[in-house]
């Protein structure tokens, strides 16, 4: 199963401290929660209004798996960190 999320940030908080920052915390989830697997972060390219700023692109083996990632202590800190500037999320999960 895949799970994508992006986020389209406030004016000013995304910078190369806060991506740098994400890869970190989902390194960590990759390794910590069983069955997450081939996570990456990614950066948008190209300024427009209408493109988020991030992505994140994860393998999770179900909806088990999900549900254990959403409620890991890392995931939280990740929320909590970044939700304040979030404007926009979506989230995408596929079979």
């Amino acid at each position: 199963m895949k799970h994508y999320v992006m986020l389209k940030f406030r004016p000013g908080f995304y910078n190369e401290e806060i991506l740098g920052y994400t890869k970190e915390i989902f390194s960590e989830i990759e390794k910590q929660i069983l069955n997450v697997k081939n996570v990456s972060v990614f950066s948008n390219c190209i300024e427009r209004d209408a493109n988020m700023d991030m992505m994140i692109e994860m393998d999770v083996e179900n909806e088990e798996t999900l549900q254990a990632y959403l409620s890991h202590e890392l995931h939280k800190e990740f929320v909590n960190t970044t939700d304040k500037h979030v404007v926009l999320r979506v989230s995408f999960d596929y079979k």
